[in-house]
């Protein structure tokens, strides 16, 4: 069915190309914010299209985010023990409050039952996150641009925990992880063989830098669309302290495409990421991935377009743990809105339709300005 409504926007907005403006006619420059996926790089969707020959652009903006997950190794295998085992622990503590149970047992009869402990291999996450970056980006030769993107991170107890639980309570949608983890709490490691991998903490630092190169390939011709090549290279700028990077780089290949229609734009990008393995662990390892984005947009006016966005992630996780080795799929939605006649506010929602590997709730804002 999407596949046919894509088809029928094409044929029904094929023509003259009417309006055509880079300041709102962007696909949704967001990257996937789930805690073990933003150590690593992840190229924006992106437009095509270059900057002129000594003109500069700036993108200044913050994204918040929020999350909570749990997962483990062996017991998830046709099971979600794990999703529920902070339940079972509930119970369990009440029934045996006199202190007959205590944890060492608890976990031996996970020993018992399921021939480890499922503590061997596991991620747990329970974090409000800001993300907040510059990007800069300048045209140094005709139709080549060049971009230096600066990020830093606050991890932090957050604002969205108790309305986002008091969502699914009222809409009915079970979330036992939110019924039972204490609001305003942070929580994220990676373990295995029961020690940590990635262990973050409470704080605001640099996260990684990144710099990319763009080269215009060619510009649209009926049905053949406006063509980039992009290189990429993570600049290891995080705090590995508190689990902002992974204090390696990481490099990055693909092909940005756009077709003007009428009103309608579409953006296409695929690229192909290849992270540098951090982790000295016996079943954490990191893998080449990919990430694949549709973009279609809407130009009401000359100062106001709506985008709808599809987006599929690959994983840089090749582990035990089934969670962290999920490809994500995300759904956006946004509005790019010029405010001024060289800058455009833009406001997007990411929601995460069918995976687990996607924050609960994206919210996004950038503001882009031309300068000659």
């Amino acid at each position: 069915m999407p596949s046919k409504i894509f088809i029928v926007f094409f044929l029904f907005g094929f023509g003259q190309n009417i309006f055509s403006d880079a300041l709102i006619e962007r696909p949704i420059e967001n990257r996937n914010l789930y805690l073990p996926f933003l150590l690593f790089l992840e190229p924006y969707p992106t437009t095509p299209k270059t900057l002129e020959k000594g003109k500069m652009s700036i993108d200044s903006g913050m994204a918040i985010s929020n999350m909570i997950d749990n997962n483990n190794a062996p017991v998830d295998y046709g099971s979600n023990y794990s999703t529920y085992k902070p339940l079972y622990w509930s119970y369990y503590s009440k029934e045996y409050a006199d202190g007959s149970l205590t944890p060492n047992t608890y976990y031996l009869s996970e020993l018992l039952t399921y021939g480890r402990l499922e503590q061997q291999s596991h991620v747990r996450i329970d974090a409000e996150i800001q993300r907040f970056h510059t990007k800069l980006s300048y045209g140094l030769f005709k139709n080549f641009e060049i971009g230096l993107d600066i990020s830093a991170l606050s991890y932090n107890t957050g604002i969205f925990d108790r309305p986002i639980t008091g969502f699914h309570r009222t809409v009915g949608i079970p979330y036992p992880l939110r019924d039972i983890y204490s609001d305003n709490q942070f929580g994220f490691h990676i373990t295995d063989n029961m020690k940590y991998v990635v262990k973050g903490k409470l704080g605001t630092s640099l996260g990684d830098s990144v710099l990319d190169a763009k080269w215009k390939l060619r510009e649209q011709n009926g049905w053949l669309p406006t063509l980039a090549w992009i290189n990429s290279v993570k600049i290891p700028t995080g705090n590995t302290n508190l689990s902002m990077g992974t204090g390696k780089p990481d490099l990055a290949t693909g092909i940005s495409s756009k077709w003007n229609f009428d009103y309608y734009f579409v953006f296409v990008n695929l690229f192909g990421i290849i992270p540098s393995d951090p982790f000295n662990s016996r079943e954490i390892h990191v893998k080449p991935f990919a990430a694949l984005s549709s973009t279609l947009g809407y130009t009401f006016t000359e100062k106001f377009s709506v985008v709808g966005q599809f987006e599929i992630k690959g994983s840089p996780y090749h582990s035990a743990i089934r969670l962290l080795n999920q490809t994500a799929v995300l759904l956006s939605f946004g509005l790019n809105w010029k405010v001024f006649p060289s800058c455009a506010l833009r406001v997007n929602f990411t929601e995460d339709p069918i995976t687990r590997s996607v924050p609960d709730v994206s919210v996004q804002t950038s503001l882009l300005c031309l300068k000659e």
